[in-house]
């Protein structure tokens, strides 16, 4: 019997939480751990998380260690006593059989990572996420109106919105998420590290999640800023500049989408010199050339 944990990190997710925990009580597959952690949250998250059925463990922060600072402590603290970690968003809504179908996934592929099938609650419920999300390509991210497959593929990107990690693989790695990400494209760049060291994604689409995936201004301070370190920090800077135009216009259409009340041009010029500060310290990480080769092969066509 394998050993499974599902891991929520939350912050003020009082208004998402209860409808993601009832929705893991429904689970076909019962037998997992609960632990969460907050990012000390100001609302009534907390007493939600106390009042859980199906808490294992809980860890209360006094700051706000971000998406990624999260599940890294809790992966840390936990990845000796299970086989299996999951992760999952608070503001997300699984299928009874969304656990179910990643653990026969995970025992017929021995996938490092499975990424769920994940479906806007809002706008797009019958759209599924699924391929690389280099957003600035106008090719990405591969939005499958419908069924993409009904069987689990290969992949070259898990959403960490819902995925599953083999923890004997992810172990071997020096970290899971770069903190320095805060929240966003962090699973990206976990992503490229897993195929560019040899190891394995696949997504499988009977495992359903429903995401509310609303964003505001504040959040595209991150997605802007956090592109320009991953693919500097992964592939250099001459693969960098090569899309920098890109990335840009991408950008101010992102803002102008949704971070007009954070300040159009201006805070376009603020969220990428604060990139451009920090691109150095990511000199040293860079990927091998062949480790590049290895990951750039899965996305080729679309450069």
């Amino acid at each position: 019997m394998c050993r499974v944990a599902v891991v929520i990190v939350t912050y003020n997710g009082e208004l998402y939480l209860p409808n993601c925990l009832n929705s893991l009580e429904k689970q076909t597959y019962s037998d997992f751990d609960l632990v969460i952690y907050d990012n000390n949250s100001t609302d009534c998250t907390k007493m939600i998380i106390e009042n859980s059925k199906l808490l294992k463990d809980s860890i209360f922060s006094k700051e706000n260690n971000g998406f990624t600072g999260g599940n890294n402590k809790v992966f840390n603290l936990i990845k000796y006593s299970y086989d299996y970690i999951i992760l999952l968003n608070q503001d997300t809504i699984c299928h009874p059989h969304w656990l179910e179908s990643l653990l026969i996934c995970a025992g017929k592929t021995q996938a490092d990572i499975i990424s769920s099938n994940v479906k806007d609650l809002n706008e797009y419920p019958n759209v599924s996420f699924f391929g690389m999300p280099i957003w600035f390509l106008p090719q990405f991210p591969a939005l499958v109106y419908g069924d993409y497959t009904s069987k689990a593929v290969k992949s070259n990107f898990a959403a960490g919105t819902a995925c599953l990690l083999r923890v004997e693989t992810l172990s071997s790695l020096s970290y899971l998420f770069d903190d320095r990400f805060f929240m966003y494209h962090e699973d990206v760049d976990l992503s490229i590290r897993i195929i560019s060291s040899g190891g394995s994604i696949y997504y499988e689409p009977q495992a359903v999640i429903w995401h509310n995936n609303e964003v505001d201004g504040r959040v595209s301070y991150y997605v802007i800023r956090n592109l320009h370190w991953l693919l500097f920090k992964n592939f250099g800077l001459e693969f960098y500049l090569k899309f920098l135009f890109r990335i840009s216009a991408w950008s101010l259409r992102t803002i102008n989408e949704i971070g007009k009340d954070m300040g159009g041009i201006t805070f376009f010029l603020k969220t990428t010199f604060d990139a451009w500060k920090q691109l150095p310290k990511f000199k040293r990480e860079q990927l091998s050339l062949n480790a590049q080769k290895v990951y750039l092969s899965t996305i080729s066509d679309k450069l």
